[in-house]
């Protein structure tokens, strides 16, 4: 059965008396469903802002681009509760009053017009996230499939939305045509091109760059060793995204049984406005889901310092574990002369802190353990100094090569050897210099190059 908005007059004719004082609804669930997802959102966007304002201090433009899109979705979830409980979105079509058909019509141009752009800027400011993060360390494929993928986008944002302007021409036949009684009247005197197949081939274009930008980020972590509680946050983040694709495909197939399954098509159309407000309100919380991390960590204390610092103090005691700290989040310690290492801490954050805080960084971890009574350590995380620790050693020369410089810290942490001098005992990589009497007492400071 075809269908559509301009049904033939023998099915009008076959239609039920419309009902004006009780008709049938589809009553609130779409403007609940829509009120819920809009609080949702807003209260995402709102801690995005906040973290990249306020506490990264880091805003770019990919969160310009999403305030920007905000706009839209507000008035997308406005337009669509108007829709619902005054312009008959949540009736059938015979039970219209007059004058209400067109009115329907003026809304649903321009939900298509705020949809449209709104959410093709959405995608905008991932690809432009994408391009942030990968700045000066991703390759140049992935460089390049990032800027044509913005370049495609904007084509699209912009042949599409230009397209809803000339569904009918003049324009105002796209809200007029559905009265019988002027399109009888202005018979010849417009045109309206077929609005479904323009529908659908937007939103199918749409739905395949979802896929890409959900895609593109394989590109980047295709290849790291990533410890397992990031590769699962990571899975959670593009899980949701390609269920944001499902959800275009959805609205797809409701957009066909509409335009080409029905003629009730404010009825029919309720699944299509679903759709679309979980696809609009789910781009917004995939594309700020990233920049969340350091909201939740200062204001939900969810951090990785206490694991670090823990592991840090079994360390300086000597203990043993299994645990391994992450040092993904971009935290780092520095102690100072004559400063205990736990009362002073300098907490930086890097650049975006998203997806995990995957970086590539070099650590030299010093450990100093005393044996005297006052039984004071020092765990530091830093970059070592030379006015705090100068560790030498004197290999056997029987044993090993003599090193090019022994004085330099750097020079003994790179070197992957062992041997036993004055000073101290080097074994795998590591240095421990002798603080007590006796042949055999190394337990002092350990010098570890990673």
């Amino acid at each position: 059965m075809p269908g559509g908005v301009h049904p033939p007059i023998s099915v009008a004719k076959s239609w039920p008396q419309p009902n004006y004082i009780n008709p049938e609804t589809r009553g609130w669930g779409l403007v609940i469903l829509v009120v819920v997802l809009y609080f949702v959102t807003f209260l995402i966007f709102t801690a995005r802002l906040w973290a990249r304002l306020k506490i990264a201090k880091n805003a770019g433009l990919d969160d310009a681009l999403i305030s920007v899109a905000m706009v839209f979705v507000t008035g997308l979830a406005v337009g669509t509760c108007l829709g619902s409980r005054l312009y008959g979105f949540d009736r059938h079509v015979w039970d219209l009053k007059p004058g209400q058909g067109m009115q329907s019509r003026k809304m649903v141009m321009a939900l298509e017009v705020l949809y449209t752009p709104g959410t093709a800027i959405i995608k905008i400011s991932i690809l432009f996230f994408y391009r942030r993060m990968s700045a000066g360390s991703i390759s140049k494929p992935f460089y390049y499939a990032v800027w044509a993928s913005i370049i495609f986008v904007v084509l699209y944002m912009i042949v599409f939305t230009i397209n809803i302007f000339v569904t009918c021409i003049p324009i105002h036949a796209f809200w007029h045509s559905v009265d019988p009684r002027w399109a009888l009247e202005n018979a010849g005197k417009y045109h309206c091109f077929d609005e479904g197949a323009n529908l659908l081939a937007a939103s199918s274009i749409s739905v395949l760059q979802d896929f890409i930008a959900c895609g593109l980020p394989t590109m980047l972590f295709w290849d790291l060793k990533l410890p397992r509680r990031q590769k699962v946050a990571l899975a959670s983040i593009f899980g949701v995204g390609f269920f944001l694709c499902i959800t275009g495909i959805l609205r797809i197939l409701a957009i066909r049984k509409v335009y080409y399954k029905t003629y009730d098509v404010t009825w029919a159309a309720e699944e299509v406005w679903v759709w679309t407000a979980v696809e609009t309100h789910l781009a917004v919380i995939c594309a700020s889901a990233p920049a969340l991390k350091v909201f939740f960590k200062r204001y939900l204390k969810v951090s990785s310092f206490g694991s670090d610092l823990k592991y840090t103090i079994k360390r300086s005691f000597g203990q043993t574990g299994s645990e391994k700290p992450d040092r993904s989040y971009g935290l780092s310690s520095t102690v100072g002369k004559g400063t205990h290492p736990y009362s002073s801490r300098h907490k930086s954050i890097t650049d975006d802190i998203e997806l995990g805080g995957i970086k590539v960084a070099r650590d030299i971890d010093i450990r100093v353990e005393s044996h005297d009574e006052s039984q004071s350590e020092f765990a530091i995380s830093g970059r070592s100094s030379q006015e705090h620790l100068k560790p030498t050693v004197k290999p056997n020369s029987s044993r090993q090569p003599r090193l090019a410089d022994q004085s330099n810290p750097r020079t003994v942490a790179g070197s992957h050897w062992n041997g036993r001098g004055e000073d101290g005992l080097f074994r795998d990589g590591r240095f421990t210099a002798r603080h007590d009497e006796g042949p055999n007492a190394y337990g002092g400071a350990t010098h570890r190059g990673w």
